[in-house]
């Protein structure tokens, strides 16, 4: 009796560190911090052009034109054009430009509404000045108010190098963020988001009527809404990158979520990503930000287009052309605006889903009460990958059907995952839901993806429902643990001690002889890591069983 008592207490004290629900919770705050670095190096984006070198006698050309006499603007403009090629070059010479006194003159072209074109490349300037250190984009900070004024200028070409330098200033800091969040600059980056299609400026011939206001506007200068809407997105996502929830409820007051689900209609993949990556932010907020999220409907589009993802996409998709560098770290010619319709429905109330996984528990394309779209009924070959931590992309898209949409499956998992982790209501709408068999099974399906960065993220969300007990019997029913297992044996260390923790919930809820049997390897293999937190997770499942 006195041992089993040991034991038991043992099996408490195991479950106060590793199993208790908010460990995991507090453990995905931690991993939402880490989003900038993994999301297409998002902190900073540079207006480059990798083709063009510049040197110290063309700096100095190009700073002696900028002084030139205020009555000499074709020099002065000379000068601004000329910078604007310098900073683009690899390698900006960011420090020199700020010690020449330019930022002055580059402030008085920014605010000059007589000239768009100076506008546009005084804009440009500030955007890679801002990709520079913090006390280098401290220099710039007298630009903000202009620079969020011009977002609400009805050029998309002004509008979008705006945001993109807004962007840039973000990512240097809560204080920069809170100073941006300060001069207002939520709605105009609202307003770019939700109105992606809307109806660009009056033109006069080559002249922009902004207003009671006529200015010269070559109209080449107009870019496409789809790379206006990218950069807004992008800048509005480094706002609310770590932020506190002062900003986001601010978010919310500007009706960010029916936006965002009207915007999850979309049939543009560029669009899903950037609106999903925006999501991915907004639920590492409190839990009742995460409900008014799932009320919006936003929860159910985001298992849709997991669900989705899973299979490659119809080449009769209608899609727009997008970017071929996702990074905007080489700029694209502008092109034409979008004149493709924007899908402005409000939210299905209801919904019926076909499954596309066949299973034993269930015949293949079973129907639910939840419609999701045209969604394939039959799952594509399952995906092989070595048992080396590699993160190579298969040889074949046809490999991993997850390949195709990688960029879009990374932030629905991590959405999806702090949703679950913010808000135990949330999980149960998922889990007590007709969906939850077919969103484990998209779980368990990129378990094994070739992706290295899918297969972290699913299996963090399967860490963060094993920290619901309720839950455990879903996930053993669904067949996610030989896949744990596998990673938990095999794969780099930080997908094992994300694997290990979801293991060790399961077992403590769910243990049987085979189970321990299966997942003990890995666990053992934990012990020798030189790894402080893996030891101790290796040592106490050994103790535990």
């Amino acid at each position: 009796f006195q041992a089993a008592n040991m034991s038991e207490r043992r099996k408490q004290e195991f479950k106060k560190t590793f199993g208790k629900a908010e460990d995991g919770r507090e453990r995905r705050r931690g991993e939402a911090t880490k989003l900038s670095k993994e999301r297409r190096d998002l902190t900073k984006r540079i207006r480059r052009d990798e083709t063009e070198t510049w040197t110290p006698a063309m700096l100095s050309s190009a700073l002696s034109a900028l002084h030139s006499p205020t009555g000499d603007i074709t020099e002065r403009t000379r000068g601004l054009q000329s910078l604007r090629n310098i900073l683009s070059c690899n390698d900006p010479p960011i420090q020199t430009t700020i010690e020449q006194g330019a930022i002055p003159i580059l402030l008085n072209f920014l605010n000059d509404q007589s000239s768009v074109p100076n506008m546009l490349d005084a804009a440009w300037c500030f955007t890679n000045l801002a990709s520079g250190s913090r006390t280098q984009v401290e220099h710039i900070l007298p630009a903000i108010p202009l620079l969020v004024q011009y977002l609400s200028s009805g050029i998309p070409s002004l509008q979008e190098q705006c945001a993109w330098a807004v962007g840039n200033i973000a990512s240097d800091g809560p204080d920069f963020r809170d100073l941006l969040f300060q001069h207002k600059v939520l709605p105009p980056l609202i307003v770019l988001l939700s109105g992606y299609n809307h109806t660009l400026p009056q033109q006069d011939n080559n002249n922009l009527i902004v207003g009671q206001t006529t200015l010269p506007h070559p109209r080449h200068l107009y870019h496409s809404d789809l790379s206006t809407f990218q950069m807004a997105a992008f800048a509005l996502c480094n706002i609310i990158r770590g932020s506190g929830d002062s900003i986001l409820v601010e978010l919310f007051s500007l009706n960010i979520a029916p936006k965002l689900a009207t915007l999850l209609q979309s049939p543009i993949h560029d669009v899903l990503v950037e609106v999903v990556w925006i999501l991915a932010y907004i639920t590492t907020g409190s839990e009742p930000l995460v409900i008014h999220l799932a009320d919006s409907g936003i929860l159910l589009h985001l298992v849709r287009l997991l669900v989705s993802s899973v299979t490659p996409p119809s080449p009769s998709s209608s899609r727009l052309p997008s970017p071929s560098s996702p990074d905007h770290h080489i700029q694209q010619q502008p092109t034409p605006p979008s004149t493709q319709p924007y899908p402005n429905q409000s939210s299905p109330s209801t919904f019926q889903f076909t499954s596309p996984f066949p299973s034993a528990h269930s015949s293949a394309g079973s129907q639910h009460a939840f419609n999701f779209g045209n969604v394939p009924s039959t799952l594509p070959s399952s995906p092989t990958r070595s048992t080396s931590s590699s993160s190579a992309p298969p040889s074949s898209s046809k490999a991993d059907a997850s390949s195709s949409s990688f960029d879009l499956v990374v932030p629905l998992l991590r959405a999806l995952g702090n949703m679950i982790t913010r808000s135990e209501n949330v999980a149960q709408r998922l889990m007590r839901s007709e969906t939850s068999s077919i969103l484990l099974d998209s779980i368990r399906y990129f378990l094994s993806s070739e992706h290295r960065g899918i297969r972290l993220e699913a299996v963090c969300v399967a860490g963060n429902l094993s920290s619901y007990p309720m839950f455990v019997p879903d996930l053993i029913a669904r067949d996610t643990i030989p896949p744990l297992a596998d990673i938990l044996r095999t794969q780099a260390l930080d997908m094992r001690r994300e694997a290990g923790f979801a293991l060790l919930n399961i077992c403590d809820q769910h243990s049987t002889p085979s189970l321990v049997r299966e997942v003990m390897p890995g666990f053992v293999r934990l012990v020798t890591c030189p790894d402080i937190d893996a030891i101790i997770l290796g040592l106490n499942y050994i103790e535990w069983s």
